[in-house]
């Protein structure tokens, strides 16, 4: 039943409201907030009119039994109240994808310099460049970095994607642009043979303002 619902929501938002709802579909896929676009609007809107039934006969209620005021002065208090409410919950779920990307994306920029070092580092070694997205999928401190080579290595080892194409699913959805030019780097350089130690070593640490030095 409570799967209908979300479902119904999810299909009435998408038809009725796109302009409203679209803008959210390519936030979460960068965000990979881990839910459907249809289940997230339709739990938006489910949620968001659930809190306006409660609080409209909550507040009547309250007003009306509790505290004996007359019954138009209570329809008027509650409906206010539970329009605002129902605003307020919409709005909420509506900025979370949002949110949740802008701090994706500073986690990302903030651990640029480390990460790029560590590559090249990495690379000095002669390991192939698959291990390179291994060994930093292992390290925490990376934070959003970590979670991006974690899902480089699973689109290899789980959905048997080659490495380029690994790489490039990732950068397209990366909420950071310096570390989406970043990939898109380490992907020509691989695609033409060229050196990935001295791609690294020349790279700028500075994911937020230029992925690659002059």
């Amino acid at each position: 039943m409570y799967r209908h619902l979300i479902n119904s929501f999810g299909a009435f938002g998408v038809q009725h409201f796109s302009d409203y709802v679209e803008p959210l579909k390519e936030v979460m896929a960068k965000a990979n907030l881990g839910t459907l676009f249809e289940i997230y609007v339709g739990r938006m809107l489910l949620v968001s009119v659930v809190s306006f039934v409660v609080t409209f006969f909550s507040v009547l209620a309250i007003s009306g039994i509790i505290f004996p005021l007359p019954l138009q002065f209570s329809l008027v208090s509650s409906l206010i109240a539970s329009v605002t409410v129902f605003f307020i919950v919409l709005t909420l779920y509506h900025s979370y994808p949002f949110h949740l990307l802008t701090s994706k994306k500073s986690d990302i920029e903030t651990n640029g310099p480390f990460s790029i070092n560590h590559m090249a580092a990495i690379a000095s070694s002669g390991v192939p460049p698959v291990v390179i997205f291994r060994l930093l999928s292992n390290v925490k401190e990376y934070g959003e970095i970590m979670q991006e080579c974690r899902r480089i290595v699973r689109n290899i080892d789980v959905f048997g994607m080659d490495l380029t194409s690994a790489i490039r699913n990732v950068a397209d959805r990366t909420p950071s642009e310096g570390f989406k030019q970043f990939l898109y780097g380490i992907i020509s350089t691989i695609d033409t043979g060229g050196d990935l130690k001295k791609f690294f070593e020349n790279a700028s640490p500075n994911i937020k303002n230029n992925a690659i030095s002059d």
